[in-house]
């Protein structure tokens, strides 16, 4: 459109002036290619503008991107600790509703299976009035109640009995506290 301005203006020109035919024409030319020129510098400017504002929507995207990632973690660590509360919680009540032993080892054993998920089996051991051996109260496996007859005490629940304290054993063969042999 401003093309077919410029080459209206230069006939008019030519037609009210008397300028040679060739000097209009340069002149018409030059006038086009400084169109031109200008032209294809605002399709430049406008592409880097675009390019630009496509770099800081994708860097604005990345952003808001790493912030739900970090808003969904803390909302589902939220869940798993308001979750275990709640069961803790039911946990008591449980425990306040009886008071006989058996019952109380047998919903303790329960529980603890529900909220620590990745054992194998679940137990609760009584310490005799020797200080040195241990009677099994309850049991329990994630497949369910298992029979306390073919239990004894093992090695790792001796240790804790003497040592009063929990035990974590993730490879029993290299563990420095027992007997590799039998592992």
């Amino acid at each position: 459109v401003s093309f077919l301005i410029i080459s209206l203006i230069i006939v008019y020109a030519s037609l009210i002036t008397e300028m040679p035919s060739f000097l209009l024409e340069i002149i018409s030319a030059f006038i086009c290619i400084l169109f031109l020129a200008l032209s294809e510098n605002h399709i430049k400017n406008t592409a880097t503008s675009l390019k630009l504002k496509t770099e800081d929507q994708e860097h604005a995207y990345n952003l808001l991107l790493q912030e739900y990632k970090k808003q969904y973690k803390l909302e589902r660590a939220y869940h798993r600790k308001t979750k275990r509360f709640t069961r803790l919680r039911e946990i008591a009540k449980d425990l306040s509703s009886s008071l006989v032993p058996e019952k109380i080892n047998k919903l303790v054993v329960s529980d603890v299976t529900r909220i620590i998920e990745n054992g194998d089996i679940y137990f609760i051991w009584e310490v005799g009035e020797d200080m040195q051996t241990l009677a099994l109260k309850a049991m329990e496996s994630p497949e369910g109640v298992l029979s306390p007859e073919s239990i004894s005490s093992d090695e790792f629940n001796l240790w804790m009995m003497r040592h009063r304290q929990p035990l974590i054993v993730t490879d029993a063969a290299k563990d420095y506290r027992f007997d590799t042999a039998e592992f």
